[in-house]
């Protein structure tokens, strides 16, 4: 009688569950897929398959885990970034927009109205104005990463690989990595852009496109090099030279090197990529690198 009774409990418990009046939960593929859509999600789940993926090369075939080994420390910090820098930058850029409405930082601006104007926007237009602004800050915040002395010793980092693969895109130290995101996305927070609408369609096309423009890839995009970035020009970028040297920093378009005077399209140069200093590449002796 007991188990009769509790059998009943539980086929009521799934008809009230699943009753067409409600709604149904989602399939475990679902929700799989939900979560994949996230960009730092993607990432996440990407890194964690490629180490298990290297793990298992690294036990059965001690050469193709030779191939996988010097980029070890790029997926390291992909995932420090991602999951602690992420955290640490969402906290900062909350604590500060709050304190910034507290005190009425912006009382006497006309920023509301800037915020209106935004908001009223279609999504396409919203989204070509955040992509501009966006990739603008982002090519200034990569030229103060070089020309500020003590941020570049940070940035420096990202700058210690020696032969550019798509993967070096993820080699950033997280201070450098933190000031990026809250020079970046600090503005486009206050002038009222929500990320939910656009954001996560841009950064993943952004994570995507830095994979391209990192990538070992040499064909002759001539069409395209005043248009948009191109793994030619991003590696001219990452020559051996000192912190106030450097050229090409844009991201997406070319267009600011070229407004700024930072641009440089030599078809001639010898690819010596790294720093001057001797490094060793581990995540630890990356990580305190710029404290030597």
């Amino acid at each position: 009688c007991r188990k009769q009774y509790f059998q009943q409990i539980a086929i009521s418990c799934r008809l009230k569950r699943f009753a067409p009046s409600e709604e149904l939960p989602e399939s475990q593929f679902q929700s799989v897929i939900d979560f994949l859509k996230r960009p730092q999600n993607k990432l996440v789940a990407f890194i964690l398959a490629y180490l298990l993926m290297s793990s298992y090369f690294q036990m059965k075939n001690e050469y193709l885990s030779s191939l996988i080994d010097p980029y070890r420390v790029d997926f390291h910090f992909a995932i420090f970034n991602a999951i602690i820098t992420d955290i640490i930058t969402l906290l900062t850029l909350v604590w500060i927009v709050r304190f910034l409405n507290q005190t009425n930082f912006f009382a006497n601006t006309r920023l509301d109205e800037f915020i209106n104007y935004i908001s009223d926007l279609n999504l396409y237009l919203k989204f070509f104005v955040f992509f501009l602004l966006n990739d603008f800050l982002q090519y200034w915040s990569h030229r103060l990463r070089h020309e500020v002395k003590v941020v570049w010793r940070f940035h420096k980092v990202h700058h210690t690989t020696e032969k550019l693969e798509w993967q070096s895109r993820f080699r950033g130290h997280p201070v450098s990595t933190f000031l990026d995101r809250i020079f970046v996305f600090l503005p486009t927070i206050l002038l009222g852009f929500k990320f939910a609408e656009v954001a996560s369609t841009l950064l993943t096309f952004r994570v995507i496109y830095d994979c391209f423009v990192h990538s070992s890839y040499k064909g002759d995009l001539q069409f395209l090099k005043y248009i948009l970035v191109t793994p030619k020009f991003h590696r001219l970028h990452h020559l051996k030279v000192g912190s106030g040297e450097a050229k090409n920093f844009a991201t997406i378009f070319p267009l600011w090197d070229i407004v700024f005077g930072t641009s440089s399209f030599n078809e001639n140069y010898e690819e010596n990529f790294g720093v001057k200093d001797k490094v060793n590449f581990t995540f630890k002796d990356l990580f305190l690198y710029p404290f030597r």
